[in-house]
């Protein structure tokens, strides 16, 4: 097994959380060039950037939108294993990311999440919108669960997907 610094990991968690080094740093209480460092050890050794500048503001790469998704999951599951061993119950949380294209009436996204409501009433969904291209590829980094879409996938596509 490859060894991952979940310090690393946990900088970058709260610098893409805060939306910049400086607030992270207050947040971690270091220095945001103590931040900016470790979150470029993490860049150094996953071997892509995470973040890129746009004027005074760092925004996620797509790289960086799936490490913050499994990092949410990896911090999540390590709160809920301290309260598990700290007997504050076993609440286990529901989460389905749900993507659409833009000719997908929101009526019918509706009446198709409907039953997951049901039978996980503390499910929490998210969902997002775009062009079939986009999604596409957000299904293809697992940043989407599912996609509803007008057409089945184009054919020769390099995403693992099954049409229903």
């Amino acid at each position: 097994m490859e060894w991952l610094n979940y310090h690393h990991l946990y900088y970058f968690w709260v610098t893409a959380q805060e939306g910049g080094l400086a607030a992270a740093g207050r947040k971690l209480r270091l220095s945001h060039s103590t931040v900016k460092a470790q979150v470029a050890q993490l860049e150094d050794y996953l071997g892509t950037k995470l973040f890129e500048r746009r004027g005074r503001s760092l925004v996620l790469t797509q790289d960086g939108r799936l490490t913050l998704r499994y990092a949410d999951e990896i911090f999540g599951l390590g709160q809920e294993f301290l309260g598990a061993l700290r007997g504050q119950g076993q609440f286990v949380e529901h989460r389905l990311k749900i993507a659409a294209t833009h000719v997908v009436p929101k009526l019918l996204v509706r009446e198709v999440c409907e039953p997951v409501l049901t039978e996980f009433p503390d499910a929490r969904l998210e969902f997002s919108e775009g062009t079939i291209e986009h999604l596409m590829r957000g299904i293809g980094t697992h940043e989407y669960d599912v996609l509803l879409t007008d057409s089945p996938l184009p054919p020769g596509s390099s995403i693992k997907a099954f049409n229903h």
